[in-house]
């Protein structure tokens, strides 16, 4: 039998795939090589492995379409994407409307076309940008430090101006570690659950979560309910963060037997695919007794 089994595409309809969407997927360059009637500019353009690709496309279009699509390359993360653009731009400048400096402003190859843009660039969106400090740094006043409280290059900055950090914003910077270690009451529990790199702190700051409380609380605190629902969402969303999902239902088991009596209660405060998860950790227990 053999390991690889290689498609046929010509067995199948190709207009059965989203041309878009297909246009996009760097892995699908050898079909759009084969079904050229597949590609999509504005697909095919923010795709990092299609810059041969998108040579030859531009070659064929016109002005107007190139135009109508210009702004989709400002997504592609190649390098060899930059003197494309460049050119592009040079011969046409009216290509570069504002939506387009926008989504460049963030790209981290684009550094080179915008410092010879700076009136073009979006100094909100350049403060997320990995690459946008050595721009930044040059022009202090442009920088939106709670995007750049977000920024995972921007740490060593950050700790220099300290004044400036957006505290809520940092929680979620998986290279800011250090930093939340050494000011724990600056912390947003909330946002540090999408940390990645904060397991640890989580495990050791667990009452801080306050996932749980009676039944009669959830019901008339609103507020309170809101920070459990984000919080809880917040842990769902984090890959690392399972380990403090679990420690959370183990410390809590009897609150949460009294919640997950009622389906109807819980689908309030759980996500619902995680309901039924919940629901079988409290059964097994319940054997288990």
């Amino acid at each position: 039998m053999q390991d690889n089994i290689i498609y046929d595409f010509n067995k199948f309809d190709i207009k059965l795939f989203n041309p878009e969407a297909l246009s996009a997927n760097p892995n699908a360059i050898s079909i759009l090589e084969k079904f050229p009637e597949m590609i999509l500019p504005r697909g095919l353009f923010r795709n990092p492995n299609a810059i041969g690709l998108i040579k030859k496309v531009l070659l064929r279009m016109t002005k107007s379409e190139i135009q109508r699509d210009f702004y989709n390359l400002a997504y592609n993360t190649n390098p060899e994407i930059v003197p494309i653009i460049e050119e592009l731009l040079e011969k046409n400048p009216a290509f570069g409307k504002k939506s387009f400096w926008i989504i460049l402003s963030q790209n981290p190859v684009a550094i080179p076309i915008l410092e010879k843009n700076l009136k073009s660039v979006d100094w909100k969106n350049l403060s997320l940008n990995p690459n946008g400090l050595q721009i930044l740094e040059k022009h202090p006043i442009k920088i939106n430090w709670s995007n750049l409280s977000q920024n995972p290059n921007a740490v060593a900055y950050l700790e220099n101006h300290f004044d400036k950090i957006d505290w809520e914003k940092l929680s979620r910077n998986g290279n800011a570690i250090h930093l939340l270690e050494q000011n724990p009451n600056y912390i947003c529990w909330i946002n540090i659950c999408l940390n990645p790199n904060a397991t640890h702190i989580l495990q050791a700051n667990i009452e801080q979560l306050n996932l749980f409380k009676n039944s009669l609380e959830y019901d008339t605190d609103l507020v309170y309910r809101r920070i459990n629902r984000s919080i809880w969402y917040a842990l769902c969303d984090n890959p690392n963060a399972i380990v403090v999902l679990e420690t959370l239902i183990q410390r809590n088991i009897r609150v949460l037997f009294q919640q997950m009596d009622s389906i109807s209660i819980s689908r309030k405060f759980f996500p619902i695919n995680l309901v039924h998860v919940i629901l079988k950790i409290c059964n097994s227990i319940r054997i288990l007794r």
